[in-house]
C-alpha cells in the first residue's frame, strides 16, 4: 500500500564530485564515487548517525515472515543482516529499502546492504525520502519542539518515542483522532493502530483525519467520479474498478493542488483566497493544506465558509473559559462540538437544519452528517447527481438562500440562474480579502470636471453628507470583515466608491423623483472606473442629504450604499422578498419608504437582511466579541421624535460572540406597554410600534380593465432587530409592562417593574418576575426531563403570578409535585405523561401553588 505524498528531492550525482553513468535515462554514481562521498558523510555525520539496530523492529519482522516466529529478538536481527537483508526482506513499518532505492537512484547500487548503508550516511541525513508510511519533513513540521534535532535525532526519536506519544508523522492519519473515530479500536496501541489502518482501515473508509472524508471527496467531485455513494465495495465506474485506496491516492497525487473539496471541515480555496499572503506566497493546494495543519489552524487564520473559529469561541463560554487556542476550538468542534449540536458560524446550526428540514430529519442523521450534508447540497459541482430538490437548504435563521438571494445582484447575462448558482456567482467586490480594504472618495470642486460619467453638474457633496457616510461606512464596517478607507480624490488617484453630487439622467428611480443612484455596479474589471460611485441628488426640497440619522435621506444613503456593495431591490429580479417582509423594517433596500401612506420611521443601520446579505457576501466581521451589555434609554430607544411611542428609528444590533445582555430597566413605563423579542431577526419595540405603521402593495388581482385599490401591509413603526447569527443570552426588562420572548439559549431574564409576561423557550433558564403581577409560559419541549436542566422562576408568588400553558398544553397534563433532595424547598412543575419538567419555583411549597395558578393563554 503506497501512501507516499511528496517527492524529496534527489541528491544530485554532480555532487558526488565525479561524471555520473546514464543508464536508461538515469543518473547513477559509480560504487567508488558513492563510497567516497559516504567517507565524506560518516566524517561529519559521526555523531548522531543510525545503525541498523535503531531502526530495525523485531516484531514486525516476524509478522512479516511467519516462519520466523519463535526467534528472539536477537536472533531475529542476526536473521536479518545474515539472510534477510539480501532476500529484501521487510523489517520495518517505517523504512522500506525498495522504496528507498526507487525514490533515490543515485543511492542505489543493487546491493542491499550498501544502499543500507547509503541510507545511513547520506539519505537520512539528507532528508530523502525512505518510506511511504512516515514524511521525516512533516514530523519536523508538526512537531515545532523537535526543530533542533538533525534527521537523524528526529527519525529516532519517533521510533523510540514519538510514535508512543501519539505525535503526528503522516499527514494522512491522526493516531489520535484515528482511535478516537473507531471505538472498536480504541485498545491498540499506536503502533498497532497504524498497522491496522494500513492494512485495513484505509480499504475500510474509516476516518483517520478530520480534513479528509471519503464520503465528501466522492460527493463533491461528480466529474470523477460516477454515482453519489461512498465506493467501500468496489463497483464498476465506465469499465473500471474503484477503491477507496484508489480514492485516496487520487485526493493525495491530485485532489489536493487542484484544490477539490475534500472535507466539510476545511476548503482549501477559502483558506488560500481568505489569506492573500499565502496566495501571494503561491503556495498549492498541498503546502495551504500541510501550512494550515502545522501553522494556520493556530493562527486563527479563515479556512472554510462555514467554521467561524471566533464565533465558536464568542458563542461557547465554557470553550473561552477553558482558554482554548484555535487549534484546540477546532479539534474540540471536529471531535465533539459538532455532535453535541454546537454551532460552527452564522451560517449553519446543525439543531435548525435537522429540524426544519423534513427529508434530512427522516434519515435521522448525526449533526456530522448533517454538517456535510448541508454543504455537498450548496456547493453542488458540476456533474454531480442532484442531491435533492428546493436545493440549497435553509441551514440557519441566518442563512434563508432566497431572502438573501433576493437583495443579491446576479453575474451580468445570469439573470435566470438557479438559486444556489445566483448565490455563488453574485456581484460584488471580487478582490478583498477579509480584513481587506475599500476605498472610498469625495469628488471635490478641482476633481469634478474630470469625472469620466455622463452626468452634468458635478460637484463636491457637503461636509454634512460627508460625515454621514463616514458614520455610515464605520457602522458597515462592524458587520463585514472591511476596512472602508477614505481617500482623496485626486485623480487618477481616487477610491473605489466616489460620492459626488450631479444632475443625473431622469427615470433612474421607480417613483419618477431621482433622489440617488449608482453609476454601475461593483466590478474589478478593467474600464469600469464608475463601478461603485454614488450620485446624489442635490435639491434640498426634494431631499436633504444634510439630514442626519432618522432622516429619509439617511435611510437613502444607507440605500445607495448598499448598491455600491453589490445588494439590489427586494422586489426585483428572479427571487424576490414576499410583498409582506418587503419593508425597511427588514431592509433599507426596499422602496416602501416611497408609499404614499408609509407612516413609520426611517432607518440609522442597515437591517437584518441587509447585513445578512452583505455577511454573505463578504464574511462576518467579529464585533463586540465579548461579554456586552446593551444599555436603551428613551434616546437611543424610542427616540426623540417618538410619539406616544409610535414613531422613531429603526436599527440592527450585531454581536459575533460573548455572553451579551439587553438592558431595559431604564425605560419608564408607557401605555400599552413593550415587546422584546430575544431571538435572531427579533423585534424589539413598543407594543403600539409593534405593527404599527402600514405602506402599501399593488393588489395582485388588478388588471388594466379593473385596476383594483393597493393593499396596506403593516410593518412596525420603529425599532430595535437583533441581527441574524447573534446570540443574546440576558435580558433586563423595563419598569412597566413587558412581553418578553427568550430564545433557545440558557437565558437569565428578569422582568423587572410592572405586570409582565415572560416565555423563557427552550434551554434551561432562570426566570425572574419582579414587581407585579407575572406571567411565565411554557410549552412541551420548553424544559427538561431533569429537573437539573430545567426552568428555574427564582420568585414565583402563588396567587399573584401564574404559569401560562401554551399551544394548547391543558392544565389536566401537568403536576405540581414537592421537590426532594437538591429541591426540597422547590416546588416543581411537570408533566408525567412525558415526563417533562417545564419549571422549578424556588423556595415555594407546593402546598401554597394550586391549579388556579396555571392559565392557558
Amino acid at each position: 500500500m503506497n501512501l507516499k505524498l511528496t517527492k524529496s528531492p534527489v541528491i544530485p550525482c554532480l555532487n558526488l564530485g565525479a561524471t555520473a553513468l546514464t543508464a536508461a535515462g538515469k543518473l547513477y554514481c559509480s560504487v567508488k564515487q558513492t563510497l567516497n562521498y559516504i567517507e565524506k558523510g560518516r566524517a561529519i555525520m559521526a555523531d548522531t548517525r543510525l545503525r541498523l539496530e535503531d531502526i530495525f523492529d523485531p516484531n514486525y519482522y516476524r509478522q512479516q515472515n511467519p516462519d520466523l516466529a519463535g526467534l528472539s529478538d536477537q536472533q531475529a536481527l542476526q536473521h536479518f543482516r545474515l539472510y534477510g537483508l539480501q532476500g529484501g526482506r521487510r523489517f520495518s513499518q517505517f523504512f522500506d529499502l525498495a522504496f528507498f532505492e526507487a525514490n533515490n537512484p543515485t543511492l542505489a547500487s543493487g546491493i542491499n546492504s550498501i544502499a543500507l548503508q547509503n541510507f545511513f550516511d547520506i539519505g537520512l541525513p539528507a532528508g530523502v525520502e525512505f518510506s511511504p508510511n512516515f514524511d521525516l519533513n512533516y514530523y519536523r513540521s508538526a512537531n515545532p519542539d523537535l526543530a533542533s534535532l538533525d534527521n537523524n535525532q528526529l527519525f529516532k526519536q519517533f521510533l523510540t518515542s514519538g510514535l508512543n506519544e501519539g505525535r503526528n508523522f503522516n499527514p494522512l492519519i491522526d493516531i489520535n483522532y484515528y482511535r478516537a473515530a473507531n471505538p472498536d479500536l480504541a485498545g491498540l496501541s499506536n503502533r498497532d493502530l497504524f498497522t491496522h489502518f494500513i492494512s485495513a482501515g484505509i480499504g475500510e473508509g474509516r476516518p483517520s483525519l478530520p480534513l479528509f472524508d471519503f464520503d465528501f471527496y466522492v460527493q463533491n467531485n461528480g466529474d470523477l467520479f460516477a454515482d453519489n455513494s461512498f465506493l467501500r465495495d468496489p463497483e464498476s465506474i465506465d469499465g473500471a474498478f474503484i477503491t477507496s485506496q484508489e480514492i485516496i491516492n487520487h485526493f493525495l497525487s491530485n485532489g489536493l493542488n487542484e484544490r477539490r473539496k475534500f472535507s466539510p471541515f476545511f476548503d482549501v480555496n477559502t483558506y488560500l483566497n481568505s489569506n492573500p499572503d499565502l496566495l501571494a506566497a503561491g503556495l498549492t493546494g498541498r503546502q495551504a493544506y500541510d501550512h494550515f495543519r502545522t501553522t494556520g489552524v493556530n493562527e486563527g487564520r479563515r479556512f472554510s465558509q462555514y467554521f467561524d473559529t471566533n464565533y465558536y469561541l464568542g458563542n461557547n463560554p465554557d470553550l473561552r473559559a477553558a482558554g482554548l487556542t484555535p487549534g484546540q476550538a477546532f479539534n474540540h468542534f471536529v471531535n465533539f462540538g459538532i455532535n453535541e449540536g454546537r454551532r460552527p458560524s452564522v451560517l449553519f446550526d446543525p439543531i435548525y437544519y435537522v429540524t426544519n428540514n423534513p427529508d434530512v430529519a427522516a434519515t435521522q442523521p448525526s449533526f456530522a452528517k448533517a454538517f456535510a450534508d448541508f454543504q455537498t447540497s450548496f456547493e453542488v459541482t458540476p456533474g454531480s447527481p442532484d442531491p435533492g430538490p428546493g436545493l440549497p437548504r435553509s441551514s440557519s435563521l441566518w442563512f434563508d438562500p432566497v431572502s438573501i438571494a433576493s437583495l443579491l445582484i446576479p453575474s451580468p447575462g445570469e439573470e435566470e440562474q438557479p438559486l444556489n448558482d445566483w448565490l455563488r456567482n453574485a456581484t460584488k467586490w471580487q478582490n478583498i480579502p477579509v480584513g481587506g480594504t475599500l476605498t472610498y472618495s469625495f469628488v471635490t470642486t478641482a476633481s469634478a470636471p474630470l469625472y469620466e460619467g455622463p452626468e452634468s453638474g458635478v460637484r463636491e457633496v457637503t461636509p454634512e453628507v460627508k460625515n454621514n457616510v463616514r458614520n455610515i461606512m464605520r457602522t458597515l464596517s462592524q458587520y463585514i470583515p472591511i476596512n472602508f478607507v477614505e481617500v482623496p480624490d485626486r485623480p487618477p488617484n481616487v477610491g473605489r466608491i466616489r460620492i459626488m453630487f450631479s444632475n443625473g439622467p431622469a427615470g433612474l428611480s421607480l417613483d419618477g423623483n431621482v433622489y440617488a443612484y449608482v453609476a454601475e455596479l461593483p466590478s474589478d474589471a478593467p474600464g469600469t472606473g464608475r463601478a461603485g460611485d454614488i450620485h446624489l441628488n442635490p435639491d434640498r426640497s426634494l431631499v436633504d442629504f444634510n439630514a442626519g440619522p432618522g432622516s429619509f435621506a439617511y435611510t437613502v444613503l444607507l440605500h445607495e450604499i448598499g448598491h455600491a456593495l453589490g445588494l439590489k431591490h427586494p422586489f426585483q429580479g428572479l427571487y424576490q422578498l414576499p410583498p409582506g417582509k418587503d419593508n425597511n423594517t427588514n431592509t433599507v433596500m426596499t422602496y416602501n419608504i416611497f408609499a404614499p401612506n408609509y407612516n413609520g420611521s426611517y432607518n440609522i443601520t442597515p437591517m437584518a437582511y441587509d447585513i445578512r446579505a452583505l455577511q454573505y457576501l463578504y464574511g462576518t466581521a467579529n464585533y463586540n466579541q465579548g461579554d456586552t451589555v446593551y444599555t436603551f434609554d428613551i434616546n437611543n430607544f424610542i427616540g426623540p421624535n417618538q410619539r406616544d411611542g409610535r414613531n422613531s428609528f429603526k436599527q440592527t444590533i450585531w454581536d459575533s460572540g460573548g455572553t451579551d445582555t439587553l438592558n431595559f430597566a431604564a425605560l419608564p413605563a408607557i401605555q400599552g406597554g413593550y415587546y422584546f423579542n430575544m431571538n435572531e431577526g427579533g423585534q424589539n419595540t413598543t407594543q403600539f410600534a409593534l405593527n404599527g405603521s402600514t405602506y402599501s402593495i399593488p393588489n395582485p388581482n388588478s388588471t388594466t380593465s379593473n385596476p383594483l385599490p393597493d393593499i396596506p401591509v403593516l410593518t412596525d413603526s420603529f425599532g430595535t432587530t437583533i441581527a441574524f447569527g447573534t446570540l443574546i443570552e440576558n435580558l433586563f426588562g423595563s419598569q412597566g409592562d413587558d412581553e418578553i420572548i427568550g430564545n433557545n439559549l440558557p437565558n437569565i431574564i428578569a422582568g423587572g417593574a410592572g405586570n409582565d409576561s415572560i416565555t423563557g423557550g427552550p434551554g434551561a433558564d432562570i426566570l425572574v418576575g419582579g414587581d407585579g403581577s407575572d406571567v411565565f409560559i411554557f410549552a412541551l419541549g420548553d424544559g427538561s426531563k431533569n429537573p437539573a436542566t430545567t426552568n428555574v422562576i427564582n420568585d414565583f408568588q402563588p396567587g399573584v403570578d401564574k404559569i401560562g400553558l401554551s399551544l394548547g398544553l391543558p392544565s389536566s397534563s401537568i403536576a405540581i409535585t414537592q421537590g426532594t433532595d437538591a429541591n426540597a424547598a422547590n416546588t416543581l412543575i411537570w408533566v408525567p405523561s412525558t415526563g417533562e419538567y417545564l419549571a422549578i419555583l424556588r423556595n415555594v411549597p407546593a402546598s401554597s401553588v394550586s391549579f388556579a395558578d396555571l392559565i392557558p393563554v
